[in-house]
């Protein structure tokens, strides 16, 4: 049998620890092997310091900043797909799906998570990455596809279980409203984001599990997004939610169980890997 392992597939540095930051230590801490692969290093993000980067020099500080983020979090393995931030969506499908292929067939996870089909909130290359993985994870399995990956050792391999990442969207809502009673135009994603707030996240009754963190993976989530300090803005969500508020907002991960979907009667899971052996 093999151990037991979770992948994360995200676009960007900041990404995973905003998405999965809790479960990643929670997993780690469990002997579980966790990996994360990251499709760009995030070259046209935010510099919000500029002491701490440049334009020319942001793709590598935020590598770093993601690998400082990842030795909190527990990771096992960091791959990167190579692609330039913001061209996600241009790759070539057969390319980018190989990679992930490769490393499904390399890792062996029995759980996959990524985004959700709108990318949280309408950005391209979240949206690429989330296509990109749901068809690596179907063909990950099948020798006849990459089959030059055989060639060279690995072994065809089909993982249990397909998350996608689930922010409420009574909640993106929720905060959208109470920052325009201070007077705060709130629009996740900035410039990024391609469809209305309104259609943001995911809608509440489509999600199908949720994971209470426990105080050190939380700590752990908070640092872990603080690390990647280019992006934080001390005048932008959440730094300047409440502290106590924004603790409870990090303390649960939620997700949508995509492979296989959910069965009408089965009950809301708490975890990942329920129903996998340890």
């Amino acid at each position: 049998m093999d151990e037991q392992s979770f992948l994360a597939v995200f676009a960007h540095p900041d990404d995973e620890s905003f998405g999965v930051g809790g479960i990643l230590r929670a997993y780690s801490d469990r002997g579980i092997k966790t990996a994360l692969i990251c499709a760009t290093r995030g070259e046209e993000g935010e510099i919000n310091d500029p002491s701490l980067a440049t334009r020319e020099t942001l793709g590598a500080v935020r590598e770093q900043e993601l690998r400082t983020a990842c030795a909190l979090m527990g990771v096992d393995d960091l791959m990167f797909l190579g692609y330039h931030d913001g061209t996600v969506a241009a790759a070539s499908r057969v390319e980018a799906v190989g990679k992930i292929v490769h490393e499904i067939r390399r890792l062996r996870p029995q759980v996959i998570a990524t985004f959700d089909a709108n990318g949280g909130y309408g950005h391209t290359d979240h949206i690429a990455i989330h296509a990109f993985t749901l068809e690596a994870f179907k063909l990950a399995g099948d020798p006849s596809a990459y089959p030059e990956q055989l060639t060279a050792g690995l072994k065809p391999y089909t993982p249990q279980k397909l998350y996608y990442v689930a922010i409420q969207r009574s909640m993106v809502l929720g905060i959208r409203d109470e920052l325009l009673k201070q007077g705060i135009d709130f629009v996740p994603g900035g410039n990024m984001a391609t469809i209305p707030v309104e259609q943001m996240g995911t809608p509440d009754e489509d999600i199908t599990t949720v994971v209470t963190l426990d105080d050190r993976s939380v700590d752990t989530k908070i640092a872990a997004w603080h690390a990647h300090r280019t992006q934080v803005d001390p005048k932008g969500f959440p730094e300047t939610m409440d502290p106590e508020a924004a603790r409870q907002w990090s303390a649960t991960e939620r997700f949508v169980r995509a492979i296989p979907p959910m069965g009408r009667n089965e009950p809301r899971e708490a975890d990942l890997f329920e129903g996998i052996p340890a």
